[in-house]
């Protein structure tokens, strides 16, 4: 069942991701930025300790690509360009670092490792012409504009699609979830409002508002397979 759901999910991505650059891409044409700076989001570690709280990715960045495990990453994206993937990979005696992205949707991006902060800072500077930030502004450490930090004309443009899903979204939201909640979705598919989101309230627990949230992050950016009653990953193996 999880092998035919992934090769479901292989199969439509490359349409998905081809939507998103289109959003992307007019968002950014209408904000007047040539490239995007999307960060994964940073750790946030316990008060006078070594070890931080469950990393939770930045939304935005896992609507390209179900990156769940890498802070401090960061994707960079030009229109009419193969996004580029800063994966941050630091040499740590200590702890075992997470796992390369191996799966089909890798194909897509020009991955790099970097085991520097430093060298991920250095290829931000190098970026040329109107660059957009876009996560938390703690990721961004050789201090860019702050008009050019989560510029609200960008995202306003970016979150309007918020209610539409893709075939691959929807099919990350149908794969583990009961038939009564796949009724749901599906209801809720057919009839999209940007005001109303009828699952959130039956997928998150009865009682959210619009703003409800699922696994962590807001159900209605459900872009990758997190789709479990603990939101754990759907694998093929």
């Amino acid at each position: 069942m999880a092998t035919t759901a992934n090769q479901t999910l292989t199969a439509l991505y490359p349409a998905h991701l081809d939507t998103v650059k289109a959003h992307y891409d007019e968002a950014l044409a209408a904000a007047g930025y040539d490239s995007i700076a999307i960060g994964a989001g940073s750790n946030i570690f316990l008060f006078l300790d070594d070890q931080s709280y469950p990393f939770k990715p930045n939304p935005h960045i896992l609507q390209w690509l179900p990156l769940l495990q890498h802070p401090e990453s960061v994707l960079l994206y030009r229109p009419g360009r193969k996004p580029r993937l800063l994966i941050y990979q630091p040499d740590n005696y200590w702890y075992a670092p997470p796992e390369l992205p191996d799966e089909p949707w890798a194909q897509h991006f020009d991955i790099m490792t970097v085991p520097l902060l430093n060298d991920i800072d250095q290829a931000l500077i190098q970026l040329d012409g109107c660059v957009a930030y876009l996560g938390d502004t703690a990721q961004w450490r050789h201090d860019p504009p702050l008009a050019d930090r989560n510029p609200e004309k960008l995202l306003k443009h970016l979150h309007y699609y918020r209610p539409f899903r893709s075939g691959y979204e929807i099919q990350c939201s149908l794969v583990k979830l009961s038939r009564h909640q796949r009724h749901v979705v599906e209801r809720d598919v057919k009839h999209p409002h940007p005001r109303v989101r009828r699952t959130d309230h039956h997928l998150c627990g009865g009682g959210t508002s619009t703003m409800g949230f699922r696994g962590g992050f807001p159900w209605w950016w459900i872009p990758f397979p997190v789709v479990g009653s603990l939101g754990e990953p759907i694998t093929g193996k």
